[in-house]
């Protein structure tokens, strides 16, 4: 499976569990302005969101990158390097 498909099924998850936090009571009252005691559930739930989201923003980018070829390959020395070998070394 590609990136791609990966990205998006990611991203579908994330936003499953975006809806299904908004539709928590505890969220909604919180929401409203209401004091809320956030069970571990919650709370659990909250940190899986933000650490998706950081996940699928860096994903993105990084499909971006591979997508568009983005990266600036003229100026990586490591390239150039690597791609011939030293032979005038070798020959004696």
């Amino acid at each position: 499976m590609d990136l791609t498909k990966k990205l998006l099924i990611f991203f579908v998850i994330i936003l499953s569990l975006i809806n299904t936090t908004m539709n928590s009571p505890t969220i909604q009252g919180w929401l409203n302005g209401e004091s809320a005691d956030f069970s571990m559930g919650d709370i659990l739930l909250i940190v899986v969101i933000i650490i998706g989201a950081f996940v699928t923003i860096f994903g993105l980018a990084i499909w971006l990158q591979n997508t568009f070829n983005l990266t600036d390959d003229e100026d990586d020395e490591t390239t150039r390097t690597s791609d011939h070998k030293d032979s005038d070394h070798t020959k004696k």
